[in-house]
């Protein structure tokens, strides 16, 4: 994202990419009009216009706008990178958007590798206190069409203070002056915008002497970028891609039935996991620091698991099988038709996406929690295969979301492909969530249910099942 990126490397020549949850910037880069510019759409409900378009962030980034650094299809990013002069800060001013979830993250070098896109700080909606006169409807029991939504951030220059310091309230800390900040919505309510109505927030500088400065003058003293060199983005080159699945059987690796799962630690250690995992090379994985420091623009308030996945795998020799995944879904809020308040949940979202390749990093497809069907004891069936194999009884009437398969890895095999599970906010009593696995090995014993089974079988043998929701 933003200027050319280094690449990490693992052992002599192995370029890490695994961009978990991450977001680039939109290769269009932003307006450059005046903050203070066009008004939201007419069907907002808040008391005050908002821009749509600034200097400062990026045009919107969707899995349609620029599919790279697996984004996830529930949710849309706002870039912007720049340097903060010494003792400034910025002010943001925004309206909490009418949707499931937003958020600020700024990021800053992985301490390992020195490369860009760790998260430093972030700041979730529910944590961003109401300008005087407004309510944050992303409480519990909040009203979430309220018209008086207004908030105001900080953003700083100081690294964070950490679990035992004390924060100051509404404050990204961005540790240090050359900064990169995230802005992301997920899913907007329907009928609204992808910002959920609200606008891009507004941003202004405050100099050290008291001076402010707004809209391009305020761009141009922090020396924004919101474009990329998309030959910079976090990847593996093709070669040490194939070295990797030649560990094992190349036509599969490293895939397996049923389908293995390996939390994301950091990049490094999510690509070797996977890789390395039962082949020659697995007990060098003792020695692969697996510290929870992120990586590669992913969302602090997300965690994950990867599963590699192959239709190779399964009775039909010629890979035209279907990987049925069958677990517990957690709870979450509904948002999508509007709910007049907002509710509880185990989590805020959570998702399911299948992606080709640490190559390539595109997203195939995802379905997140309002999308997958479930039965009255909260357990849901996922399929994902080719659309020519999707049996008649895999529809949403017969309790089963399908997810087409995609192209594969995006390289070589379109047999091959990545899935990704992410959670996001768990509440304080939710102990399966995967932010509580704290070692590389634990996850079916941390999320017990919640944990996705994945086996492989043929469309025959699914169509047999019948449809029990019917």
């Amino acid at each position: 994202m933003g200027e050319q990126r280094s690449r990490v490397v693992v052992g002599v020549a192995l370029a890490v990419g695994l961009a978990v949850g991450a977001v680039a910037c939109s290769s269009g880069g932003g307006s450059g009009s005046d903050e203070g510019a066009s008004a939201t759409s007419a069907t907002t409900a808040t008391t005050v216009a908002r821009p749509d378009s600034s200097c400062f962030w990026s045009d919107p980034v969707t899995v349609d706008a620029n599919n790279t650094q697996y984004p996830d299809s529930g949710a849309a990013y706002w870039f912007s990178g720049y340097s903060l002069p010494e003792g400034a800060t910025l002010r943001v001013t925004g309206a909490y958007p009418h949707a499931r979830y937003a958020s600020f993250n700024a990021y800053g070098p992985d301490p390992e590798t020195a490369v860009d896109g760790v998260p430093v700080d972030a700041l979730a909606d529910v944590d961003i206190e109401p300008d005087e006169g407004s309510t944050n409807p992303f409480e519990v029991g909040a009203d979430r069409a309220v018209a008086a939504r207004e908030y105001t951030v900080r953003v700083v220059g100081d690294e964070p203070p950490g679990a035992a310091g004390e924060r100051e309230a509404n404050t990204v800390y961005g540790g240090g002056s050359d900064q990169q900040l995230i802005y992301r919505v997920y899913v907007p309510d329907d009928g609204r915008d992808v910002l959920g109505d609200a606008g891009v927030p507004v941003v202004e500088v405050e100099l050290a002497d008291g001076t402010v400065l707004a809209g391009d003058e305020a761009c141009a003293a922090l020396d924004v970028t919101t474009t990329i060199d998309t030959e910079g983005l976090p990847s593996i080159d093709e070669a040490t891609y194939r070295s990797l699945v030649e560990l094992g059987d190349p036509a599969t690796h490293p895939a397996f039935d049923p389908v293995e799962w390996h939390a994301f630690f950091n990049t490094r250690h999510a690509l070797l996991s996977t890789f390395y995992a039962h082949t020659d090379q697995e007990a060098a994985l003792a020695d692969v620091d697996a510290a929870k420091v992120g990586g590669f623009y992913s969302n602090a308030d997300n965690a994950y698991v990867v599963g590699a996945v192959n239709r190779g795998l399964g009775p039909d020799p010629d890979g035209h099988n279907l990987l049925v995944l069958t677990g517990t879904a957690p709870s979450t809020p509904a948002t999508l038709d509007g709910a007049a308040t907002m509710a509880d949940g185990e989590l805020r979202y959570w998702s399911l996406c299948q992606n080709e390749s640490p190559v390539t990093t595109r997203v195939s497809g995802c379905l997140y929690d309002e999308q997958v069907p479930v039965d009255d004891e909260g357990r849901y069936t996922i399929v994902l295969g080719l659309p020519e194999d999707r049996p008649d009884n895999a529809t949403e009437e017969c309790g089963v979301a399908w997810l087409d398969w995609g192209p594969g890895d995006g390289v070589s095999r379109p047999e091959a492909g990545t899935l990704l599970l992410r959670h996001l906010l768990p509440s304080a009593d939710f102990g399966q969530a995967i932010q509580r696995i704290e070692a590389p090995g634990d996850e079916a014993a941390v999320l017990g249910g919640h944990l996705p089974e994945g086996t492989y079988t043929s469309p025959d043998d699914f169509a047999a099942r019948g449809c029990p929701a019917g």
